[in-house]
């Protein structure tokens, strides 16, 4: 079953790379120039940023929990205080699962504090307990 699928996909995909060579080689591709979009000579404040090539992405493909914080800190008066301005993108996963999870660790760690010690003779009976229970755990299998 295995190798039937497999020769299936090793067929299709040469069916596909054959009918791309034919496709190329029907034609001509006609030359144009690299930067022909509009703009001949970019400065260097047209230059393409990690924001631009992610913004369509952000808009309009995915959810709102991707769109970046934009704190501004413009004011508008004769003599305006001082102002922040603040951008943060932050990364939903990291925040809403792996930040829970460390925390929800971290307390369960610090509860375990409390079998630390600090005597020797205490973290060799921990272990002698662990590889009895261990033992006891594969005699049952």
């Amino acid at each position: 079953m295995a190798g039937g699928m497999g020769a299936l996909l090793l067929g299709i995909m040469l069916a596909v790379f054959g009918l791309n060579r034919w496709r190329q080689n029907q034609g001509t591709v006609a030359a144009a120039p690299t930067w022909g979009c509009g703009f001949a000579f970019p400065t260097s404040r047209m230059s393409y940023s990690a924001d631009g090539y992610s913004e369509i992405a952000e808009n309009g493909v995915f959810c709102s929990c991707l769109t970046p914080e934009n704190r501004d800190g413009r004011s508008i008066g004769l003599f305006p205080q001082s102002r922040n301005f603040v951008f943060t993108a932050p990364d939903p996963v990291l925040e809403k699962f792996f930040k829970p999870l460390f925390r929800r660790a971290a307390g369960s760690c610090r509860r375990c504090c409390r079998l630390q010690s600090g005597n020797l003779h205490i973290y060799l009976l921990y272990v002698f307990c662990a590889t009895i229970l261990l033992l006891f755990w594969v005699g049952q299998r």
